[in-house]
């Protein structure tokens, strides 16, 4: 369970910082096949890979453009 849970761990960082496919995600956390990662990561995250990866860029384009339409500070004052 540590071990499952460390490469899900690694399959979400690299899910959100990288553009690997879902396959070589997969290799690359340790999993023995994509289809058992896609499962025990839907098991995990309620998302599938493809998912996850399209919710945490909107999440992050959401932060980035409400910082781009905060007001910006004066010296004015």
């Amino acid at each position: 369970e540590y071990l499952t849970h460390t490469r899900l761990n690694t399959a979400r960082y690299l899910l959100k910082t990288t553009d690997y496919s879902v396959t070589q995600i997969a290799e690359a956390s340790g999993f023995s096949s994509q289809n058992y990662f896609s499962q025990i990561f839907r098991k995990s995250t309620g998302m599938s890979p493809r998912q996850y990866r399209k919710h945490m860029a909107e999440e992050i384009n959401g932060k980035k453009e409400s910082y781009e339409n905060e007001p910006s500070q004066s010296s004015e004052d």
